[in-house]
């Protein structure tokens, strides 16, 4: 959801990408930016881009070792 958040969706779009309601969205939101300690979409998708670098950690993809 904050991925879909932090890539510029609205609540109605972030909702029905993932079958829930906007209000929905907005609840989820409020508890990660309350988490996160932040207040703006803006630092939302800062804090998303900064984990998608640092993602997989020490260069391992999901499924690797298999």
């Amino acid at each position: 959801m904050a991925r879909l958040v932090a890539e510029g969706l609205t609540n109605a779009e972030t909702g029905a990408e993932l079958f829930v309601s906007a209000r929905t969205v907005e609840s989820h939101l409020r508890r990660i930016f309350a988490k996160l300690d932040i207040r703006k979409r803006v630092e939302l998708a800062v804090l998303v881009s900064q984990l998608d670098e640092h993602w997989p950690p020490h260069g391992r993809g999901l499924g690797a070792g298999r």
